[in-house]
C-alpha cells in the first residue's frame, strides 16, 4: 500500500511528501521514525492524501518497507 509522510511547517520539506510502500500502516510508521526520527508531521492513507495541498510535490526517491 501507498503511504504518504508530510512534515511541519517549520520544516524545509513542508510544501512536499514522502511516499512510502509497506504491508501496513503501522509498518509504514515505523518506517518513517527509523528514516526521519520525530522531525514529521502527518502520515496518510493514499484514500485520504491530498496531493494539492503541497506544491513541491514528491521528495526523493519511494521509501519502500515491510
Amino acid at each position: 500500500m501507498k503511504y504518504y509522510l508530510t512534515f511541519g511547517q517549520q520544516s524545509p520539506l513542508k510544501n512536499g511528501w514522502i511516499e512510502i510502500e509497506s504491508i501496513s500502516y503501522e509498518k509504514a510508521r515505523i518506517l518513517a521514525f527509523d528514516v526521519f526520527g520525530r522531525y514529521w508531521s502527518m502520515l496518510y492513507v493514499e484514500e485520504q492524501f491530498e496531493k494539492e495541498h503541497f506544491p513541491s510535490g514528491k521528495i526523493g526517491e519511494t521509501l519502500r518497507g515491510e
